[in-house]
């Protein structure tokens, strides 16, 4: 990031404060003008607010346009948040080559989505293998619910004794995954199941 840049983020971040706070006019006011001098993570914090309605009518096509000033910039959670949306608005196809663009850049959610859209041929001929290799490195880049998905194919069985040990013991470590994510400060939705 550049100087303007980073100075513009670490205000995004403060608006995101107000938002949590419940200042949510306040918070709209400052992202609104945050999202027009072009930063990205506004664009998809304010998308998501119109696109979830927080404080606001929920507005998806106002989340569109949002989500897509930042994906097209190559901002990988805006471009994770817009293939979000299009699997809501039944545009499979469109949301698969977004969430391949995100993972492309490294981005687990992503992986993780497109797992899941391979696993049930939404957007693309159905594959599990190629939906377990999505989940695998989703589940490697520490996404929650691709490791619970590769956990639950594992206690089938049908991967041997060594993956059916590796189940168990995921179920057995919830309750200290479960505290790690309530105790992030982060409050990824990221990690959110479709």
């Amino acid at each position: 990031m550049d100087n303007g840049s980073d100075v513009l983020y670490r205000q995004a971040l403060a608006a995101r404060r107000l938002l949590d706070e419940g200042r949510i006019s306040e918070a709209i006011l400052e992202l609104e003008n945050l999202s027009a001098a072009g930063e990205q993570f506004s664009q998809v914090t304010l998308g998501w607010i119109h696109d979830i309605g927080k404080g606001v009518a929920v507005d998806t096509l106002k989340a569109e346009r949002l989500y897509s000033a930042a994906a097209e910039t190559g901002y990988r959670v805006g471009q994770y948040y817009l293939g979000s949306l299009l699997v809501r608005e039944h545009r499979d196809a469109e949301a698969v080559g977004w969430f391949n663009r995100a993972f492309d850049q490294g981005y687990a959610p992503a992986g993780y989505r497109l797992g899941w859209m391979y696993s049930q041929g939404r957007g693309v001929c159905r594959d599990e293998c190629i939906a377990e290799r999505y989940m695998k490195m989703a589940a490697e880049g520490g996404h929650l619910f691709a490791q619970r998905w590769i956990a639950r194919r594992d206690l089938s069985g049908r991967n041997g004794v060594l993956a059916f040990a590796r189940a168990l013991l995921f179920f057995a470590s919830v309750p200290v995954l479960a505290v790690r994510f309530v105790s992030d400060d982060s409050k990824d939705p990221n990690l959110a199941p479709m």
